[in-house]
């Protein structure tokens, strides 16, 4: 769950900055009217409010750092993202005051408005949500943040993807295996990102669900299957999407989903990305389920390898899924 940051981006697209009359207060303290106002005393021992205190000024382990972070995102023209990234890593040793998490869950839900990706945005808000989960303060209210972002139709796909990869480390950090109806409402909101058709979501949201899967006796699996076939025939879903329904029929094995991948890995009008996963797709689920046979292997050989006009990245996968399904055969015929 790695992320990419390219070009820095203008916040004023965001739309969130009020800004408001001067005050009569001492200039080593910000002028402008912040978002979410906290009051604490600063090094001086005056009582400010909190997103009004300079950064310059605060302790490494003050509190109101978040605040102040926020603030600086929100009354500049042009922020440097990559720089308050750097400064965004602190969050996850601060003590945040409600007002703190406040601010930096309403910062995470605006969504920039139009179609550009702001990966230097969105690459500072993983580092908040990474930060906010190593914090562990107010987790349940969190998950609601979370939520929110990925049930939110006009939320940016950059971002409902990399709160969606954090969903398994939530899940272990909050409930470590235990029910909850908090959890029940993340899934749906998983649930319903599998019909995504437009972008690679439908995919992302598969992965993370396969891995709570694996983990949790919390996942319906009839309805993550039906889903999964349905995106297998639905043939202007994103390659990536498609893939990853391949992989988890590997993963997660049943009869429909073996026959699947057999045609999928067969079928010569696939794309050739698709026959590769649906080829090693198709070696671990008959591992899995234990049923190798030579019939499989020769199909592999009459179909695939002896094809002269196979392509070659096809024959590289195709002949490491014949190798691990054949091991399998000879040793089942040596115990």
């Amino acid at each position: 769950m790695k992320k990419i940051a390219i070009s820095a981006a203008i916040i004023c697209a965001l739309g969130i900055t009020a800004y408001m009359g001067l005050n009569s207060v001492p200039d080593e303290v910000y002028t402008e009217e912040p978002l979410v106002s906290s009051s604490a005393k600063d090094n001086t021992g005056k009582t400010v409010k909190a997103s009004l205190i300079p950064l310059k000024q605060l302790d490494e382990d003050s509190p109101l750092l978040a605040s102040n972070l926020i603030q600086q995102l929100t009354n500049s023209e042009n922020p440097d993202y990559v720089k308050l990234t750097h400064k965004a890593a602190a969050i996850g040793k601060q003590k945040l005051s409600h007002t703190d998490f406040l601010a930096l869950s309403q910062f995470l839900k605006l969504s920039p408005p139009g179609d550009n990706s702001l990966l230097d945005l969105h690459s500072l808000k993983d580092m908040i949500i990474v930060m906010m989960i190593k914090n562990g303060a107010f987790i349940e209210e969190l998950g609601d943040t979370f939520n929110d972002i990925l049930a939110d139709p006009h939320q940016h796909p950059v971002l409902i993807d990399y709160v969606s990869q954090y969903i398994p480390e939530y899940f272990e950090k909050r409930w470590q295996g235990q029910d909850d109806l908090q959890q029940e409402e993340i899934l749906k909101s998983l649930y319903k990102l599998l019909d995504r058709s437009d972008d690679s979501l439908a995919g992302t949201a598969l992965s993370v669900l396969s891995v709570i899967e694996d983990q949790y006796p919390i996942v319906d699996q009839s309805l993550i299957h039906r889903k999964v076939f349905a995106m297998l025939d639905d043939s202007s879903l994103t390659q990536a999407s498609r893939s990853q329904a391949l992989r988890y029929l590997g993963n997660h094995p049943s009869q429909k989903g073996g026959a699947i991948l057999k045609d999928m890995a067969f079928a010569e009008n696939n794309p050739v990305m698709l026959r590769m996963i649906a080829v090693n797709s198709l070696a671990l689920h008959t591992l899995k389920t234990g049923e190798p046979s030579d019939k499989l292997t020769e199909k592999f050989e009459n179909e695939i390898l002896n094809n002269p006009q196979a392509d070659k990245r096809l024959l590289v996968a195709a002949r490491a899924a014949f190798n691990i399904i054949q091991s399998s055969i000879n040793n089942n015929r040596d115990q």
